[in-house]
This record gives structure tokens, C-alpha cells and sequence, in this order.
């Protein structure tokens, strides 16, 4: 027997019937995948698989929330996630995504690797633009970014000695 992975499904289990799934999406989650923007956040996962004879197809539901850095300041903000989507899988020689939501699997392996369709369905579901509310950003950030000067460090004092020599030199 095959070793599954916690987000993997054997299609050889839903043969002729409806298999229930249920997944806590939490910063383990991000941290395994790679390359993925997300890295911090909170959802449960529902994923309901049904064999439709030669097509399986995949009811995905997720709702909690991630956090991401705010495209103004920077700093960490949260967004509430809530989001839907099927997909279906028919079996075939190699792994290929023939649409957004008819991909092909191998028909030797006969396993949905479903991570990274839940992680894409997250990060999808998320604005294009993040930012907090007003007020709500890092003070020192919108300061900065409004143009305003920010207060410098005071000199030291021996600098400044050498600096009014160099000036009388001038």
C-alpha cells in the first residue's frame, strides 16, 4: 500500500461513493509548500469527492483567515478568507491541467495531490490590493511615505567641530 501525504487522496477509495474530507489549514500548511506568498493563517478546509465514472470531481470549500504584509507599510495584516470551488480529475497517462478546472492524473498513481489547489483557491481569493484601513498602518511607514521628514539623529558633536574646520578652510 502507498504512502499518502495528509493532503492527498486515493482515488481508489471513492470508487462508487461520496469520501468526506475535513483540514486544519495552519502556518504547517504554508511553511510546506514552496514558493507559497501566504505563510501565516487560520482555516478549516472541506473537500467533498464523488466518482462521476470515468471523471471524479472535487467540491472544495475553505473559510478562516491568513495574514498577509500590507502593501503600504509592510506589516502583517489579516484577511478573512471564505471561498468555493470544484474541480474535476479523469484519469490518464500523465499529470496535466487541460483547463482551471479539469486536470488530468496519472492513471499508474491514481492520487489528487490536493495542497496546492487549496492553497491556489486561498490565494485567489484574496484583493489584489492589501492594504489596512486608514489609520490602521504603521505610523512611522505612512510618515515616511507621505513625504513628511522624518526626524534625524541628532550629530555628533565632534562632527560637527570637524565640519566647521573644513568650512574655514573653505
Amino acid at each position: 500500500m502507498k504512502q499518502l501525504g495528509k493532503y492527498d487522496i486515493d482515488l481508489q477509495q471513492v470508487e462508487g461513493s461520496l469520501v468526506s474530507l475535513e483540514f486544519d489549514l495552519d502556518d504547517c500548511f504554508f511553511g510546506g509548500l514552496q514558493d507559497a506568498e501566504i505563510e501565516h493563517g487560520k482555516l478549516k478546509a472541506w473537500v467533498q469527492m464523488s466518482n462521476l465514472g470515468e471523471r471524479y470531481e472535487a467540491a472544495m470549500t475553505v473559510k478562516g483567515s491568513v495574514q498577509v504584509p500590507c502593501d503600504r507599510c509592510l506589516e502583517l495584516m489579516t484577511i478573512p478568507v471564505e471561498a468555493e470551488q470544484k474541480l474535476v480529475f479523469k484519469l490518464g497517462e500523465a499529470y496535466e491541467e487541460l483547463s482551471d478546472e479539469l486536470i488530468v492524473i496519472d492513471e499508474e498513481s491514481r492520487t489528487v495531490h490536493l495542497d496546492w489547489y487549496l492553497y491556489e483557491m486561498i490565494a485567489l481569493s484574496l484583493p489584489m490590493r492589501r492594504v489596512h484601513d486608514e489609520g490602521e498602518c504603521n505610523p512611522e511607514m505612512e510618515q515616511y511615505l507621505s513625504g513628511s521628514p522624518i526626524e534625524e539623529e541628532t550629530t555628533d558633536p565632534r562632527w560637527e567641530m570637524l565640519k566647521q574646520i573644513k568650512d574655514n578652510n573653505n
